[in-house]
């Protein structure tokens, strides 16, 4: 049960975020732009469009994860359980943060090598 609290907050954030969207998909399809795809670089340069919006998201949820994890630390007080809890959100959090930079960064590399 301890290992799934960690999923809770990111779910409930996910759900909210995600939610919102058929209303914001179904009110925006009389004025969606025509996305012209003529080329290899037009295909590229949506999944870039696509991947950074998702690494943004992947780093406001790692920031939310460890805002959590401070409240946890002020409230624990003595209590050990609730600071070891605190933790292993706040490691989590960090970890998340620096999946997005380097998955962010991988995507730069990669081009960088492949145009040569």
């Amino acid at each position: 049960m301890k290992k799934y609290q960690l999923f809770l907050p990111v779910i409930i954030i996910l759900f909210a975020v995600f939610a919102a969207a058929p209303f914001h998909i179904v009110s925006a399809q009389e004025s969606l732009p025509e996305i012209p795809i003529s080329s290899a670089d037009d295909v590229v340069r949506i999944l870039n469009n696509i991947l950074d919006f998702v690494f943004r998201i992947i780093g406001v949820l790692s920031v939310i994860v460890i805002l959590y994890s401070a409240g946890l630390f002020i409230t624990a007080g003595d209590n050990q359980e609730r600071r070891k809890k605190a933790a292993e959100y706040l490691k989590w959090g960090v970890v998340g943060i620096i999946v997005a930079i380097l998955a962010g960064s991988i995507i730069g590399i990669i081009e960088s090598v492949l145009s040569l």
